[in-house]
């Protein structure tokens, strides 16, 4: 049995690497041959299949090796082509796909990647960015062609985003979907949510309200640019907003919950009451209507509801409530087209992000303030 010198100060992943390529040079593994698994090569250097998945994560990077999907990895260079082609293509979302936004996102993945024959590999990362990363790698390792990913809405080690700017600047079809971690540098397809947070402010604007509340349970990526749009639309109209209208982060709570708990503080509580609630996320806007149904205060008649996301999730609402509608079918589409056409023009670079507009629809929610 091989095994890797583990006194030399070099990391094992870096030996086994090193190791592989040496028998790629010497021809002990030819172009298009298919090099030993994880599992054989675990025995072999008496390693971990870790250190082995980082060793031939690295090498798949570099284009000496590539993972074909379910069948192994082989040998490869970037130009040469000869190794079979995967027809896979890696989805990571953040949360579990059943969630109303990945769903709609998923669908149009998969709408683009069925008519030019792919399949996909889905992974869910459930906003741990360890787990992220190891999924990026055994992906690779796997040997899907791209990946599309909605990233964790934090990163503090850096260490997928690392994996990310590394594929991108090799080329590799790697697309984020939603929203752009801060440093990384791959394509993004997102929707503009400044505007949108704007349009349904100015909406409620126009039809009287002045003390709108904003209800949103976590400060992330989409959901300041969303209270950015809030903001900018007080700002045109020469007002001023009522900073106690303003809630955020509500700890150790899902998201309906927590609408429902800021709901009623605002019309139960001593506070101001406001005429107007301007939500951010689907399940807010069910929080909200819920305990709008306790209350007695109908949304339309009592008070006025818009929301900047409309799922399937909260579609069936009623009153139907109106909305700047996150198109999220098309965000998908559009990653999907992305990924397609790094495959097949591997020289094709996105100049710069993909950014979708929203759709405001008025629905039965709103009404002049009481």
């Amino acid at each position: 049995m091989k095994r890797s010198g583990k006194d030399t100060g070099t990391p094992l992943h870096l030996q086994i690497r090193e190791s592989l390529r040496a028998d790629i040079r010497s021809g002990k593994y030819a172009l298009g041959e298919k090099v030993p698994s994880t599992s054989q090569l675990c025995e072999m250097h008496n390693v971990s299949a870790i250190t082995v998945r980082r060793a031939i994560s690295d090498l798949i990077g570099e284009g000496v090796l590539r993972g074909i999907f379910s069948r192994g990895v082989y040998v490869a260079s970037a130009a040469s082509g000869k190794a079979p082609a995967s027809r896979v293509i890696g989805v990571i979302f953040s949360y579990d796909e059943m969630n109303p936004f990945f769903g709609q996102v998923f669908k149009g993945i998969q709408d683009v990647l069925k008519l030019f024959g792919y399949n996909t590999f889905l992974e869910t990362s459930r906003e741990d960015e360890s787990a992220e990363a190891a999924i990026i790698r055994k992906m690779l390792n796997d040997g899907v062609s791209g990946i599309i990913m909605t990233p964790c809405d934090r990163h503090v080690k850096g260490e997928s985003v690392e994996l990310i700017n590394g594929l991108a600047e090799r080329g590799f079809p790697i697309v984020l979907v939603d929203f752009k971690p801060e440093g990384a540098n791959a394509a993004c397809v997102c929707a503009d949510n400044e505007e949108a947070g704007r349009s349904s402010t100015r909406y409620l604007l126009e039809l009287g309200h002045r003390k709108i509340a904003f209800l949103s349970k976590e400060d992330l990526p989409t959901i300041s640019a969303r209270l950015r749009g809030f903001r900018q639309a007080f700002q045109e109209a020469g007002l001023k907003i009522d900073e106690r209208l303003v809630k955020t982060r509500v700890p150790r709570m899902n998201r309906i919950d927590s609408a429902i708990v800021r709901t009623r503080e605002l019309f139960s509580g001593p506070g101001v009451r406001p005429t107007a609630v301007l939500s951010t996320t689907d399940e807010t806007s069910v929080g909200i209507y819920r305990e709008c149904q306790e209350l007695s205060l109908m949304p339309g008649k009592d008070i006025s509801v818009a929301t900047v996301d409309r799922t399937p999730f909260n579609s069936t609402l009623r009153p139907r409530i109106a909305a700047a509608a996150i198109p999220l079918f098309e965000m998908g589409r559009e990653a999907a087209g992305i990924v397609l056409r790094k495959i097949s023009e591997p020289g094709w670079q996105v100049t710069q992000d993909v950014v979708l507009k929203s759709q405001f629809s008025e629905g039965e929610s709103c009404c002049p303030p009481r």
